[in-house]
């Protein structure tokens, strides 16, 4: 082997091995992105189910208050006029209610009293309606958190995918001593790979 032959093995063992590390590296990090997009899919799977259930209770508390309403406003009580009786028993819900829910029910009784519009209901309060979802608003926040990581995983683990396949074909390249002279493929191959695996290090 004369001197030319020499400095080109040490050179394609050189360019081997940095490879190897690079393709070691795009490997494990392949590895903790995945381990770490079942946790969030699994977070998710949760989350959803979580959803689900405080939508559900934040529709049938509307509900409820929606038909104890009706019943402070006389719509489902057989006399509202026995006066006082009718107003005991509605005191009586009054305590029964959340402070919230007390709360919009006393401005909605206040616009009646001031004649600005009788028809109107807790509901209509500005904001009020909107109490109801809070829990399952801050739930959907968090999913949609959890979402978007899961999205920008999978983006990165494309990257690494084509990291890896670009370091192995400089491999292929590299064990082939004939194509190594003058050939800029095999730069190019590891300046590609390796701005990938920065990239998906982010």
């Amino acid at each position: 082997m004369n001197k030319k032959e020499k400095k080109m093995s040490n050179e394609i063992n050189r360019i081997t091995q940095i490879t190897m590390i690079l393709i070691f590296i795009c490997v494990f990090t392949l590895i903790v992105k995945i381990i770490i997009q079942n946790k969030y899919s699994n977070e998710l799977n949760h989350l959803e189910e979580d959803y689900n259930i405080e939508l559900t209770k934040a529709e049938e508390t509307l509900y409820r208050d929606k038909e104890i309403w009706n019943q402070i406003n006389g719509s489902t009580l057989v006399n509202p006029d026995e006066g006082e009786k009718y107003l005991e028993k509605v005191e009586h819900i009054k305590n029964e209610v959340s402070q919230d829910f007390l709360n919009a029910i006393e401005w909605a009784e206040q616009k009646k009293s001031e004649g600005i519009n009788i028809e109107v209901t807790p509901f209509e309060k500005e904001g009020y309606k909107d109490t109801y979802y809070e829990r399952a608003n801050k739930i959907k926040e968090e999913k949609n958190k959890k979402d978007k990581k899961i999205k920008k995983i999978k983006n990165q683990k494309e990257l690494l995918y084509i990291a890896i396949l670009l370091f192995l074909c400089e491999i292929a390249i590299i064990s082939n001593v004939k194509f190594i002279s003058g050939n800029n493929i095999v730069l190019l191959f590891d300046i590609i790979g390796t701005v990938l695996l920065m990239i998906s290090l982010i």
